[in-house]
């Protein structure tokens, strides 16, 4: 009696630890927004859209905007932009409901979720005449209501 006690207790807890996994890889944040932050950037490039391009290996700082426009479950769209131009943006957000897969129409990006509203964004572009690295911490702008 004892053995049966024990072992359906053990089933128990393993439906009910396999139920709880379950239950956070289907938790998707909402991505919806304007994203800001100042990115520390490496590019070496003849040629640039969103930063001046001097052929040499360059460190400098760039503001760049994410805005996610539509999101479907882990899916999502919409630009990322500098001063200078605006690219599309497409990704996925990952199964841990944190870490983010996304590309634009000439690099890839990762992402993960710091909090709700603060993302680390890492974007790569490597190509014939330019190679970049841009890194920073994006924060959701929020609308204050009155």
């Amino acid at each position: 009696m004892v053995t049966r006690l024990i072992g359906a207790g053990i089933i128990i807890a393993a439906l009910l630890g396999s139920a709880t996994i379950a239950s956070a890889q289907s938790d998707v944040p909402d991505l919806k927004g304007r994203w800001t932050g100042t990115t520390e950037v490496v590019l070496r490039s003849k040629v640039s859209e969103h930063i001046d391009p001097t052929g040499q290996t360059t460190f400098t700082t760039v503001p760049f905007t994410i805005t996610i426009e539509r999101q479907d479950g882990h899916r999502f769209a919409g630009t990322w932009a500098s001063a200078r131009a605006t690219d599309p943006l497409i990704g996925n957000v990952r199964s841990d409901g944190k870490r983010l897969h996304m590309v634009d129409n000439d690099g890839t990006l990762t992402g993960e979720l710091l909090e709700p509203d603060a993302m680390e964004v890492c974007r790569t572009e490597v190509a014939p005449d330019s190679m970049a690295v841009i890194c920073g911490i994006f924060r959701r702008e929020r609308e204050v209501r009155r």
